[in-house]
């Protein structure tokens, strides 16, 4: 294989597969955008925006309750250990006592839009 000769409709093949390789990899690197990492210090209450739409934090006795904007939100904690129940419009999160958590948060058409940093 390696002592054939390159014909014309091989030439092609190549050319037309590199063009297509270097013209996704630009796009890719030119549509990238990089997360957003905001901080929540909840002393009680908090509130950020992602994606033009505002979010509520509330610390209650043992529990975080997180006010959902729309039902298109998705939460996804970094930590696996971080109980999450998710209720009609909000999420209560059930973080260890007097400790840091970080969850993230995606919408329907993107994935891992922001960070968000809790501070008990």
């Amino acid at each position: 294989m390696a002592a054939e000769k390159l014909t014309r409709g091989r030439f092609v093949q190549i050319i037309i597969m590199l063009t297509l390789l270097v013209t996704v990899f630009i796009w890719r690197t030119v549509t990238f955008t990089e997360p957003q990492i905001l901080e929540c210090n909840l002393k009680p209450n908090c509130a950020f925006s992602v994606k033009n739409e505002r979010f509520n934090a509330q610390k209650l006795e043992d529990r975080v309750v997180i006010q959902k904007p729309s039902n298109n939100w998705t939460i996804k904690p970094q930590n696996s250990a971080l109980k999450i129940i998710e209720n009609e419009s909000s999420w209560e999160v059930y973080p260890e006592p007097d400790s840091e958590f970080e969850i993230s948060f995606s919408d329907l058409e993107q994935t891992n839009l922001a960070g968000v940093k809790f501070r008990i």
